[in-house]
């Protein structure tokens, strides 16, 4: 690839350029049968052009993203929320299952109370049997 440039380029000694033409610098690219000429004053335009569409590309990048942030924070919130309703419900659920079951277990408790009451009576009722016949057969 060979690269010829054109001989007629401003001096780079000059102090100020004198119009726009002379900051330009112009490049001739010979390819085969191919040239490019390269305009250095369109080229900074294109890259600043360039430049200025990623940094707006950037731009709306962390604005999606701080959005993004925005909407996953209010989420969790909700979630958060949500969760703990659910939480104090289930709360209140088991309390009003225990109430019940204590209700339940309370006349199981009363039932059993009366039963070994009997029992009792039944064991000393059975002890003073025992020891009547004992009296009567010595």
């Amino acid at each position: 690839m060979d690269y010829f440039y054109d001989k007629e380029l401003p001096s780079t000694s000059s102090s100020a350029p004198t119009s726009p033409e002379a900051n330009t610098i112009s490049c001739t690219l010979s390819m085969g049968d191919n040239n490019l000429s390269v305009n250095l004053a369109d080229q900074t335009s294109s890259l600043d052009d360039i430049r200025s569409k990623v940094e707006q590309l950037v731009e709306r990048i962390n604005t999606s993203r701080s959005s993004d942030q925005k909407e996953i924070d209010t989420y969790q919130k909700e979630l958060s929320d949500k969760l703990l309703d659910m939480c104090q419900s289930m709360k209140d659920q088991l309390f009003t299952v225990y109430e019940d079951n204590n209700v339940k277990i309370e006349e199981k408790l009363a039932e059993l109370s009366e039963i070994l009451s009997n029992c009792d009576q039944l064991y000393h009722e059975l002890l003073e049997a025992t020891q009547a016949l004992s009296h009567l057969l010595h």
